[in-house]
């Protein structure tokens, strides 16, 4: 009964020394410092870390681990690393290869941004879509004018050949130089919309294929910082 007392006190004060931390001097295992693309979701041995910056090293015990990098748009990234003893430190750096250079060229023709997105970099997409997207809702109010623009220029026609009187023919001559400028802007205004549409998808186009190469890295935690992130405990207290 003793033993069994002296075993659940020792036990529990294992559990609190591994939760309350230990002493900044005092290293428990291999110090780890991984590095990559942002926003990257990192594994070690199927165990979800965090995504990319890390913000301190990783503490792990000695033995050899299996990391893996996921990033969208990306094929996943696998290396087998040994970490050593308590003075035992490395670095880990993730390099991702995107899945296929013409896949997010070829979204992004179809709708300006989604090649950003494809590649895990949503900001760029959100912004090439925007743009993509008001100028083609000021391509369809532009089309939406010149359609009215142009049954008014119609009916002008109409009413100047109709004329008689001096004024009547004055009149309805302003009238069918007006809708004509209308028509005019109204055309102007639509295509100009349509060639944003169209180059803001050629643009979205090739920032996706000059990013597919690209690896926004982080500069990571400061492996000389001795500052960790303790994933296992190197030994268990036991009585």
């Amino acid at each position: 009964m003793m033993h069994r007392s002296v075993r659940v006190l020792g036990t529990f004060v294992g559990l609190s020394l591994v939760l309350a931390g230990f002493p900044s001097g005092v290293a428990f295992g291999g110090t780890v410092v991984i590095q990559g693309p942002v926003g990257a979701l990192i594994e070690i041995d199927g165990r979800e870390i965090g995504t990319l910056p890390l913000l301190e090293p990783l503490t792990l015990d000695e033995g050899t681990y299996r990391v893996v990098s996921r990033l969208q748009g990306h094929l996943d990234y696998e290396e087998l690393i040994d970490v050593g003893g308590a003075d035992h430190g490395m670095a880990v750096r993730i390099s991702h290869l995107a899945r296929q250079r013409t896949a997010p060229v070829v979204y992004s023709l179809l709708l300006a941004g989604l090649g950003q997105h494809h590649l895990g970099k949503p900001n760029r997409g959100w912004v090439f879509m925007g743009v993509e997207l008001a100028a083609a809702g000021v391509a369809i109010l532009g089309e939406a004018q010149f359609k009215g623009a142009r049954d008014d220029l119609v009916d002008a026609q109409v009413q100047y050949d109709a004329a008689v009187s001096g004024d009547d023919v004055a009149f309805w001559r302003g009238e069918l130089n007006k809708a004509q400028s209308d028509l005019d802007s109204a055309e102007t205004m639509r295509n100009l919309a349509l060639g944003a549409v169209i180059g803001t998808a050629v643009l979205s186009a090739i920032d996706a294929w000059l990013q597919f190469d690209k690896v926004f890295t982080s500069a990571g935690p400061d492996l000389a910082s001795g500052r960790g992130t303790e994933m296992r405990v190197g030994w268990v207290v036991d009585f």
